[in-house]
Formats: structure tokens, C-alpha cells, sequence
């Protein structure tokens, strides 16, 4: 299967263990799921585990408009508050990729242009 990004990706799904075995044999797993999760987070794909569940709500991570939350099927836990967000109001905060030729910390402040909230954030 094809994976959003930048690059192209492939999801390979496989139920025979010896092609499996030889798939990981030629291939540095550490070095590629680095480049792997890099490119997720370049296609704003994020994966929340469960040390940072309830730090999240779906539209901080723009679940909502990335197609992670479809709001035409199924129930989960939390959709009332989900769904009323999305119908009814802006979300505070969304989630954006930032490009910098400096390092920045995660205590540097910066300031978001072209939004009517011209605050630090």
C-alpha cells in the first residue's frame, strides 16, 4: 500500500514469517523507522502513545481535517465533544509543521502571521 508523504512509501503486509525474516535481514529496521516516523510527522501524521492520550484532542493534531476522524461512520469515545468542535466552532490550536534554517527549543516563543491571535505562542 502507498503511504502519504513527500517520499514514496510502501506498507508491505505479509503473513509468511520466512519473507519476513528475510525483509529484516537487509534491512537496518533502527535506521529506517527513524526515516520512517520523520516522514510521518512530514505528512502530519501523528501517533499519539499512551503516555501522551489525554495531553491531545483530536483537532490539536488535526485528526478532524487530515481524514483520521470520519464523521460519516462509527462512534468512539469522546466523538460528542469531537464532532461539536467540528461543526460548531474553531479549535484554539492546530497543529503545523515548522521549517528553520536556526535550532529552535521547545521553550522559544514563536508567533504564528496571518492568524487575528498575533500572541506568542
Amino acid at each position: 500500500m502507498r503511504i502519504a508523504s513527500q517520499t514514496p512509501r510502501f506498507e508491505l503486509w505479509c503473513n509468511d514469517a520466512d519473507l519476513i525474516a528475510d525483509i529484516e535481514k537487509n534491512y537496518e529496521a533502527d535506521s529506517n523507522l527513524d526515516k520512517w516516523n520523520r516522514e510521518d510527522l512530514k505528512a502530519g501524521i501523528m501517533h499519539v502513545d499512551s503516555e501522551a492520550v489525554e495531553e491531545y484532542t483530536p483537532q490539536l493534531l488535526n485528526f478532524d481535517i487530515s481524514g483520521v476522524i470520519d464523521f460519516n461512520k462509527g462512534c468512539y469515545t469522546g466523538q460528542e465533544v469531537v464532532a461539536r468542535m467540528f461543526y460548531r466552532s474553531k479549535p484554539k490550536k492546530r497543529l503545523y509543521l515548522l521549517a528553520s534554517e536556526h535550532p529552535v527549543d521547545a521553550s522559544d516563543e514563536l508567533l504564528q502571521i496571518g492568524d487575528e491571535n498575533k500572541s506568542p505562542r
